[in-house]
């Protein structure tokens, strides 16, 4: 029985904890009335808020818009600045073209296409020498074998 009436009735809580729920509750019930009695004026001022943040965000963009376009503009004087240039400067520009690909293929291509050619020839020479040589006692085999089965000369008459 005593259980049973355990299990009726809810445990108490603490009294530190009573005045901790009593004090949230008058904060919700004092927030509650506050939005209720302004609600217009929360409201309209929300609605000024949003205004002027889109106002902001617009002044911004048009800013970056005109800030972007200054430097393309800049970019583009660049570039038909370096035509100018380039036009002036062709024949130089040639002779450091046929000049970096002297320098290119005398330091390296030369070199690379030497030390490939020479270990071409080697690994070429020596399995030519054993390819040969197989080659040669093929060859040789197959004249003695055919000498053996040759058939028999017929008789001269």
């Amino acid at each position: 029985q005593q259980r049973r009436e355990m299990a009726e009735t809810p445990p108490k809580p603490p009294p530190g904890i009573r005045r901790y729920t009593e004090t949230l509750m008058d904060a919700v019930n004092r927030t509650q009335q506050f939005y209720e009695r302004r609600q217009t004026f929360i409201t309209v001022s929300a609605t000024l808020l949003s205004c002027v943040a889109a106002w902001w965000t617009y002044t911004a963009r048009v800013q970056h818009q005109r800030q972007l376009e200054e430097h393309l503009r800049a970019i583009h004087e660049d570039i038909e600045k370096a035509k100018v240039l380039k036009v002036k400067g062709d024949a130089h520009q040639d002779e450091v073209r046929r000049h970096s690909l002297a320098t290119l293929g005398l330091n390296y291509l030369l070199p690379g296409l030497g030390g490939a050619f020479a270990l071409g020839y080697a690994f070429g020479f020596r399995h030519g020498a054993k390819m040969g040589n197989r080659a040669a006692a093929d060859v040789s085999r197959a004249v003695k074998s055919y000498g053996q089965a040759r058939p028999a000369a017929a008789p001269k008459s």
